[in-house]
């Protein structure tokens, strides 16, 4: 996925879900009032005044000290785009870290208004309270995350969780696990950072003197997870020919150690995870259909950071949490940042970052330090080649705001002209962009590349 796509999604083109009907709605990302996030104003045709007081999010004011009474007005276009006019606001509406005055943004894009930051979505309605969960997400995707997860709960056959590496697979199996009451202990294995030629033995354990270095009995991972459950991460990577061994254990409950003569009963719920697509894997001939059909007793997909960024205003309270850092406030540069970021490296990704972004803490401030800004262009070249030069500006925007870039390649600006020219239109990169006849994401760009604070310009 692009960083662009990332940002301003397609309109779904299903016109209901279930049984559920799509709606527009602003979804509070990041803000002042911690309370508030994943609160949804539900929009129809008739134009709606943003204000500070109004209780607009279920019946609950925004209480976002820069945002004016009467800041801006919102209205759900025929298309389902949503246009937005700022009403002479004091501390400004912002569309990827532009100061606005009138502006028609997509499905996917995000909006700031004062310190507030809020997604405008068409989805169906859902619950996006976690609750006692620890996969916290205000997004829909995570919603289905948390259902997929109470149903396997319900009952005790194999689940497989496919998902990309670091978008929460362990945790959601800890949770199903959890949920369940299963009295046993939680075992998890990565199969890829097992050797194969002990896998079998890491599995099911060996008898004394099974094979040379054998010194003693050993219980294996399925005789451990006895009444619990056990995960196998990455299970793709394990042999074709260790796989019926592993089916037969599922199918009857019963393993057999390396070396021994006689097998045991066990009682296990298996949790298997790939950051493959499971099927490819059966097609591909590296995954046995047996095995795959056993183990899609119920199956989770965790998703990307990159195709859910309103969870990085509650995932990053959370992290900053769990760090010691719950005073800690997100800088508007970096939180818009982190919203543009494609996340190779998805959740683990944020916290490294954040982590990163707190060595340099600013009166409670994490801010779009050189540090930070180094780490996000290290992992935005990992999803090259693409350019970001070559991703169209799909805004329509009216006002001020409007620029055609004419250019999709353009030799940088020496440092000292980037920081006159956004001195003179006062940080907003679409009016250096349109000076320079380049794409506003390649004014980012160099702004990054030079390190430069865009905060300092407003």
């Amino acid at each position: 996925m692009t960083q662009q796509q990332t940002l301003t999604e397609q309109i779904p083109t299903e016109k209901t879900d279930g049984t559920q009907t799509l709606r527009p709605v602003l979804a509070v990302v990041y803000g002042p009032v911690t309370e508030l996030f994943g609160n949804r104003l539900v929009l129809d045709s008739t134009t709606v005044a943003i204000g500070r007081n109004t209780p607009l999010f279920f019946g609950k004011p925004l209480n976002d000290p820069r945002i004016s009474g009467h800041h801006a007005d919102v209205t759900v276009t025929g298309d389902q785009r949503l246009h937005i006019v700022d009403q002479g606001s004091k501390n400004g509406t912002f569309v990827d870290e532009d100061r606005i005055s009138e502006i028609t943004i997509p499905h996917g894009g995000f909006v700031q208004f004062g310190r507030t930051t809020l997604r405008y979505l068409v989805e169906p309605a859902f619950d996006w309270h976690a609750g006692n969960s620890p996969l916290v997400g205000i997004s829909h995707a995570m919603a289905q995350v948390r259902d997929g997860i109470r149903a396997a709960a319900r009952h005790h056959r194999p689940v497989l969780i496919e998902g990309p590496s670091g978008s929460g697979k362990e945790p959601t199996a800890q949770e199903i696990h959890r949920q369940s009451g299963r009295s046993g202990r939680f075992v998890a294995v990565n199969c890829a950072a097992l050797p194969k030629e002990l896998m079998e033995s890491e599995l099911f354990g060996h008898a004394e003197g099974a094979f040379t270095g054998a010194k003693s009995k050993k219980i294996g991972l399925f005789a451990a997870a006895h009444l619990g459950t056990l995960f196998l991460d990455e299970f793709t990577e394990m042999p074709l020919d260790l796989q019926p061994k592993l089916l037969r254990a599922i199918q009857d409950g019963r393993i057999r150690a390396v070396g021994a003569t006689e097998e045991r009963a066990v009682d296990v719920r298996i949790v298997a995870a790939t950051n493959r697509n499971a099927l490819d894997c059966v097609k591909n001939e590296t995954l046995r259909l047996d095995l795959y059909g056993r183990l899609r007793g119920g199956l989770i997909r965790t998703p990307a950071l990159a195709d859910r960024p309103e969870d990085i205003g509650v995932l990053s309270r959370l992290l900053l949490g769990r760090a010691g850092l719950g005073h800690a406030d997100l800088s508007p540069g970096l939180l818009w940042a982190l919203l543009r970021h494609s996340w190779p490296f998805n959740v683990r990704g944020l916290e490294h970052i954040l982590l990163t972004a707190s060595a340099e803490l600013t009166n409670n401030s994490l801010n779009l330090t050189p540090d930070v800004v180094r780490m996000l262009n290290q992992e935005r070249e990992l999803l090259r080649p693409e350019s970001l030069d070559d991703t169209p500006d799909i805004r329509q925007t009216t006002g001020d705001t409007a620029h055609t870039a004419t250019t999709t390649t353009a030799s940088p600006p020496d440092h000292d002209t980037l920081v006159a020219l956004l001195a003179q239109h006062r940080g907003v990169v679409s009016k250096v962009a349109a000076t320079l006849s380049v794409h506003r994401f390649q004014v980012y760009r160099w702004i990054r590349a030079m390190e430069i604070d865009i905060d300092v310009f407003r």
